[in-house]
């Protein structure tokens, strides 16, 4: 299941992202929670189906999409964590 929403979440669903990462990283010491959630998932899929991003150019960038992306990671004695912040055109994707 978290390979399949991987997959989803780096194509077309970037909103998943965070889930799907908790998703994978709760698979083999807690099993059961990870399925929970990944059945919420597909529940909110299912929910959001018609729902859909729409990105336009703000301001004149000559026909070239203005991308920002963002960085960061922690690494602390429990686990580590990352994220990482990605604009186009201004508005937030990932």
């Amino acid at each position: 299941m978290s390979g399949g929403l991987l997959w989803l979440s780096s194509r077309t669903r970037p909103d998943l992202a965070y889930a799907v990462s908790r998703i994978a990283a709760m698979a083999t010491k807690r099993p059961k929670a990870s399925l929970r959630l990944g059945k919420k998932v597909l529940r909110y899929l299912a929910a959001t189906k018609t729902v859909g991003l729409a990105y336009v150019p703000c301001g004149d960038e000559g026909g070239v999409a203005k991308v920002t992306t963002y960085a960061d990671a922690s690494h602390e004695d429990v686990g580590t964590q990352s994220g990482v912040a990605s604009y186009v055109y201004d508005c937030l994707v990932d």
